[in-house]
C-alpha cells in the first residue's frame, strides 16, 4: 500500500513538473525566409551572464509616499557576454526595462546579441522596476538616462581594468542603447535629449516606446540611426501617437510595424504563461489599473519647447480602446523583433555598414512586418 502512495506521489509529481515545463516553454518560429533564418541563428560564442552591483553615490534615490529616499541609486545590473575571453573590443548595448518591468524582461534578446558578439547590460531601475520598494512611480523617469550613463561608466571602468572579467572586452567607439516601453522612453532621452543624452551612443532601438512628448527638433539634436518597433494594436502605448510620429519627427528613423503586434508581447513572459491569451495586452492592463494618472504623466525636469519638448501631447491614456482585438502570438512577435533589432544593431555598431538592406530583407520575408523608412534630412 505504501509503495503504491508512493509511486502515486511520484507520478503526480513528475505530472505537475512536466506541466510546468510545458507551460513555461514555447516553441521558437521559424522565420519565414533565409534572411530571417541566418539573423535567428545563434552566433559563435557561448554566453555568460554577470550580476554586478553598481551604486552611483552622486545621486539620490527620491522618497516616495511610504518610502525613503536614499543618499544614492543601487543599480543591480545583469551583462551578458561572449563567454571566450578571446572576444576583445565587443560593441556594448544597454537595454532599459519598461515600467514595472525588470532588467531580465528582454533576456532572449540580451543573451542572442551576446552570442553574435555584443557585451548587452540592463539595470534595474531604483524607481519604475517591478521590485522597486512600494508602488514603482514613473516621477523617477528623468533620472534613468542618467542611471543608463552611469552603467555605460561603470562597464567601460571594469573594461579599463585587468581584474575583471570584463577586462578589455569593450569597444568604447561602438556604443548602443534599446529599451522597451517606458525603457524606449528612456533610450530616446539617452540618445538624443540636448542635456540628458551620452554622446558616446552610436545607435537607438525603441520597442514600442513612447515618443509623441517630442518633436522633430529634438531628434535633430543628435543625428543618430534609430529603429522603433512597435506592434499597430498596442493597447498602452498608442502606435498611431508613438511609433508613426517617427516617420515624421525621426530624421532617417527606420519604422518596423508587426501587424497585431500587441505591447506584453514583447516581453519573454508573455511567450510562456501568456501565449495562449487572445491579447496579452489584458494582463498589462490589468496591472496598469490604479497606477497612470487620469490627467497624465509631466516631467518638467525634462524641459519645454527649446528642448524639443511637447507639454501636452495627444496621446490616449493606456487601456481605452476595448475590447482589445485578438492579437499576434508573442513567439512569433518576439522572433520579429529579435531579427529586427539584430540586423540593425549588427549593421550599425558590429560590421559598420548600412542597416536597410538586412532590414527590408526582413519585412519581405515576413508579410507581417512593414518597414518604412522617414525622409533622411541629413541623418546617417
Amino acid at each position: 500500500m505504501r509503495r503504491s502512495l508512493g509511486v502515486a506521489v511520484a507520478l503526480l509529481l513528475f505530472a505537475t513538473a512536466a506541466v510546468a515545463l510545458f507551460l513555461a516553454t514555447a516553441p521558437d518560429p521559424e522565420p519565414d525566409g533565409p534572411a530571417g533564418r541566418e539573423l535567428a541563428a545563434a552566433g559563435p560564442h557561448s554566453v555568460r551572464e554577470l550580476e554586478l552591483s553598481l551604486l552611483d553615490a552622486s545621486r539620490p534615490t527620491p522618497p516616495i509616499e511610504g518610502v525613503p529616499g536614499s543618499p544614492e541609486r543601487a543599480l543591480t545590473t545583469t551583462v551578458w557576454l561572449p563567454a571566450d575571453d578571446g572576444a576583445r573590443a565587443l560593441p556594448l548595448i544597454v537595454y532599459s526595462h519598461g515600467f514595472m518591468g525588470s532588467r531580465e524582461e528582454n533576456a532572449r534578446l540580451c543573451a542572442h546579441l551576446a552570442g553574435r558578439g555584443f557585451v548587452v547590460a540592463a539595470a534595474d531601475f531604483p524607481r519604475t522596476s517591478y521590485d522597486a520598494p512600494g508602488e514603482p512611480d514613473m516621477s523617477d523617469l528623468p533620472q534613468q538616462p542618467r542611471d543608463v550613463r552611469f552603467v555605460i561608466d561603470a562597464l567601460l571602468e571594469r573594461s579599463a581594468d585587468p581584474a575583471s572579467p570584463l577586462h578589455r572586452r569593450l569597444d568604447g567607439e561602438r556604443i548602443g542603447v534599446m529599451g522597451l516601453s517606458l525603457g524606449g522612453l528612456t533610450t530616446a532621452l539617452v540618445a538624443f535629449h540636448p542635456r540628458l543624452r551620452d554622446p558616446r551612443v552610436r545607435a537607438a532601438v525603441s520597442i514600442a516606446g513612447p515618443t509623441s512628448m517630442f518633436s522633430r527638433g529634438f531628434f535633430e539634436t543628435a543625428p543618430l540611426p534609430f529603429l522603433m518597433v512597435a506592434g499597430d494594436i498596442d493597447a498602452i502605448v498608442d502606435y498611431p501617437s508613438n511609433a508613426r510620429p517617427v516617420l515624421e519627427r525621426v530624421p532617417g528613423g527606420r519604422l518596423l510595424t508587426l501587424e497585431g503586434g500587441s505591447h506584453v508581447g514583447f516581453t519573454d513572459v508573455a511567450a510562456s504563461i501568456f501565449r495562449w491569451l487572445d491579447n496579452p495586452d489584458s494582463v498589462g492592463c490589468d496591472g496598469l489599473e490604479g497606477r497612470t494618472p487620469t490627467d497624465g504623466v509631466g516631467w518638467p525636469e525634462l524641459g519645454d519647447a527649446s528642448d524639443g519638448i511637447i507639454a501636452e501631447p495627444p496621446n490616449p491614456l493606456p487601456c481605452t480602446r476595448l475590447p482589445l482585438p485578438r492579437a499576434m502570438r508573442p513567439a512569433r512577435q518576439q522572433m520579429l523583433t529579435r531579427i529586427a533589432v539584430t540586423a540593425f544593431l549588427e549593421a550599425r555598431l558590429r560590421d559598420g555598414v548600412g542597416d536597410l538592406p538586412r532590414l527590408r530583407a526582413v519585412a519581405v520575408e515576413h508579410p507581417d512586418a512593414t518597414l518604412e523608412v522617414a525622409d533622411p534630412g541629413g541623418a546617417p
